[in-house]
């Protein structure tokens, strides 16, 4: 079963590391109000994005005081992002196809080790990316490309 989850991880993100885009970007706090989110249990889920594009993005930890723990399904899906994506340690699941399309994501790309487990299609047609990718140590589960 390991070995299928790193094969599928190595096939989802292998095809956007090898084209992804040439833009230098510098990483900024993004401010809450520009996600929209649902809060469950205590729990915030974020189901999307409506800030600016250019800058990069930093997923924050905690909106009004809850821990951010999913990045929701389609949240930043086609958003057209320019620059780092930065996820917080608090997020534990990405969702299905939670950024496809963001085809102008720059730097470094870290899963953090909190993350449990990364939707289908999660990262699917993110073409132009030129950092490194690190997948932390507790991805148990990858979904199809």
């Amino acid at each position: 079963m390991k070995r299928e989850v790193i094969k599928n991880l190595l096939f989802t993100f292998g095809m956007f590391l090898l084209i992804f885009c040439f833009l230098p970007a510098k990483v900024k706090a993004t401010p809450e109000e520009d996600f929209s989110y649902v809060e469950k249990d205590g729990e915030i889920t974020i189901t999307g994005f409506k800030g600016a594009k250019d800058g990069g993005l930093t997923i924050p930890e905690k909106i009004n005081g809850y821990p951010v723990t999913e990045i929701g399904s389609n949240a930043f899906s086609h958003s057209g992002i320019k620059g780092n994506l930065v996820i917080p340690d608090s997020v534990t699941a990405i969702g299905e196809s939670a950024f496809d399309y963001c085809s102008y994501l720059t730097g470094d790309l870290i899963i953090p080790d909190s993350v449990k487990t990364i939707g289908e299609s999660a990262f699917s047609d993110c073409i132009g990316f030129t950092g490194q990718l690190q997948i932390g140590n507790n991805v148990t589960k990858i979904g199809r490309a």
